[in-house]
């Protein structure tokens, strides 16, 4: 889902000293419109993906993203329904197969 996939962006951009801080965060975000259950059970589906590690508000240390969850974040599918969290501006370039040669060294 959109939340899915803007947590997980947080989880591998922002490091966070406790999980009860990330859970704090997540409901501060207005454009998430989430509940500190609806955050709970939020992570705790992207944890039994295999998506996301440590992420229950009491765990000790520090919530991360599983190799899958990095993963998944790599490949970002056509007409994907993510939405941009904050008011940064987002540039994306979309290589086709007919732009297979961008960026080759030579």
């Amino acid at each position: 889902t959109n939340r899915e996939y803007v947590v997980l962006r947080v989880l591998a951009a922002r490091p966070f000293e406790s999980t009860a801080s990330l859970h704090g965060y997540l409901v501060a975000q207005r454009q998430l419109a989430l509940s500190p259950t609806a955050v709970s059970e939020l992570l705790a589906g992207l944890e039994s993906r295999a998506l996301a590690s440590g992420t229950a508000k009491n765990d000790p240390g520090r919530a991360k993203l599983t190799p899958n969850g990095a993963e998944l974040l790599r490949r970002i599918a056509p007409g994907h329904d993510a939405e941009v969290l904050g008011d940064e501006p987002c540039v994306m370039l979309d290589i086709g197969e007919e732009d297979a040669d961008y960026a080759k060294r030579t």
